[in-house]
């Protein structure tokens, strides 16, 4: 069976600088018969993380079909520090060919973090942003064109 998921995320945008705080994620998530519960929540928080990063702050350098990102600390990835607030709401709707009527989690909460973090950015300012990661620079001038 299939694992259902929907989430919101809660920022602070600075209309000043560009910058982005996700502050709060509710994550609600079908995930058939929670086995481990504290492992689940474990999962979606690693996979909200990913989320949060591709939409805000990673990017791989290429030139030429070449990765020039020379180090990890390149790549704009998501600090402990940048940890926002988690909210989990599991839903148990078992599924019957699963083991005990488990479904599989894996990394599906990364799936739904980008448009929660882009939707949340045009709540707060009216803005789209269509290319990633949503960078400081690409909503200030998105703000500029008034795009």
């Amino acid at each position: 069976g299939y694992a259902y998921v929907t989430q919101t995320a809660f920022i602070e945008l600075d209309k000043e600088t560009g910058e982005v705080k996700v502050l709060k994620v509710i994550a609600a998530h079908d995930c058939g018969r929670a086995i481990n519960p504290h492992v689940i929540e474990g999962q979606l928080e690693g996979s909200c993380a990913m989320g949060i990063g591709y939409a805000l702050t990673e990017h791989i350098q290429v030139e030429n079909g070449q990765v020039t990102s020379r180090h990890m600390g390149e790549l704009g990835l998501p600090k402990a520090t940048e940890t926002p607030e988690y909210v989990h709401l599991l839903f148990e709707n078992p599924n019957p060919d699963g083991p005990f009527g488990a479904k599989g989690i894996s990394e599906v909460a990364t799936v739904p973090m980008t448009p929660a973090i882009t939707n949340a950015i045009y709540n707060a300012c009216g803005i789209r942003i269509r290319e990633l990661p949503a960078s400081p620079e690409k909503i200030l001038e998105a703000l500029k064109d008034g795009v």
